[in-house]
């Protein structure tokens, strides 16, 4: 997994590592994402799945000898697996079949159609059919008797003018007319009930179901990052759940500790190498709602890596963050008025902060 590169035996070293969330590629580490470019234009497979969008990165390392090379990764996966030839393996592999992960997966995967199977099934169909027409039928028979209550009621009001003696009798009629649209209503409440009844419970099963799936996926999620045990140069060790615990104190995102960074970091401790440098670079076509572009390079992410590639680069001497450095304050204006500001923001500055330490 280390390429040792022999044209950089005399090179000098970089004094300090990248910081990963604000820099320029150095000289070394576009290099091997050039290398990195070449292995995966020269593989059909490779090619076709990240030409759709993918990340990659290079950490420029030495190792015990003295050898300078790199390690490269990818995001996620790569044609459907954590592993492929030339590349990191992923900080812990759960695709092992018959694994913890593989058969909690498999589960939730059956829950999922249980519940599309129970959603769909003929009884539910059914149910529904059943309270739809219930409703049809109830808002048709009430609207007749409605109107012919009201037909009548017009008659009495004719009849009370010209036959006033009548007036007790026609009193009664009316009060038997409306209990008998109280009696009409109750009984089209009851029918409609009972429709509704038998869909919500075939739904209240759904929902438990759903409720369940949701506590095994997060339990396996905690699982999975408690599996995840990040090294440092100094030999100390987290799972990314704990880290998130203290940094967040919420929980990690799907996918935290599959993204570049912490798996060429986590392989290059475990194996001995000193990292020099590192740069992650887009591969293919831009997603959709993220600005990436091909061949561009790119920091690390901020939801997934911000809270633990801190612990990651303890022991090893790191650039300073350009975007909180003193010459990051001497932003240039461009131009400025009593109603107008225009200046040059720095590449990777935020805009807009949620930190109050941080510059934007």
């Amino acid at each position: 997994m280390f390429h040792i590169m022999p044209s950089w035996a005399s090179v000098v070293r970089p004094s300090r590592f990248t910081f990963p969330f604000a820099y320029t590629p150095d000289s070394l580490s576009s290099e091997a994402a050039a290398e990195v470019r070449r292995w995966l234009d020269c593989n059909a497979s490779w090619r076709t799945e990240a030409s759709l969008g993918k990340m990659f990165g290079v950490l420029v390392a030495e190792d015990s000898l003295g050898r300078m090379g790199f390690v490269a990764a990818f995001s996620g996966t790569l044609c459907g697996s954590l592993t492929q030839n030339g590349f990191v393996p992923p900080v812990f592999d759960y695709e092992e079949p018959g694994g913890h992960f593989k058969v909690e997966e498999e589960a939730i995967s059956q829950m999922n159609k249980d519940i599309a199977a129970r959603i769909g099934s003929d009884e539910r169909t059914a149910a529904v059919a059943d309270l739809h027409r219930a409703v049809a039928m109830a808002k048709e028979e009430l609207e007749l008797a409605r109107r012919e209550t009201s037909a009548r009621r017009a008659q009495r009001a004719v009849l009370r003018k010209s036959n006033p003696e009548m007036a007790d009798e026609l009193d009664r009629v009316s009060q038997h007319d409306k209990a008998e649209m109280k009696r009409l209503k109750r009984r089209w409440q009851t029918v409609v009930g009972e429709a509704e009844a038998r869909v919500k419970a075939i739904d209240a099963e759904v929902e438990r179901l759903k409720e369940q799936r949701r506590m095994r996926s997060e339990q396996l999620q905690e699982w999975l990052f408690n599996q995840m045990k990040l090294q440092n140069q100094l030999g100390e060790s987290q799972t990314v759940w704990s880290l998130f615990e203290q940094q967040t104190k919420g929980v990690p995102p799907s996918g935290t500790g599959d993204c570049c960074a912490p798996k060429m970091l986590h392989y290059a401790f475990a194996n001995r190498l000193r990292p020099l440098s590192m740069a992650e670079f887009w591969y293919g076509a831009s997603p959709r709602g993220i600005v990436r572009h091909d061949g561009l390079f790119y920091p690390a992410c901020n939801a997934k890596c911000a809270p633990l590639l801190p612990f990651m680069l303890r022991g090893l001497a790191v650039m300073p963050n350009p975007l909180v450095s003193p010459d990051a304050k001497d932003i240039e204006v461009v131009y400025e008025d009593a109603s107008l500001l225009v200046v040059c923001k720095p590449a990777g500055m935020l805009t807009v902060s949620s930190d109050p330490s941080s510059d934007s």
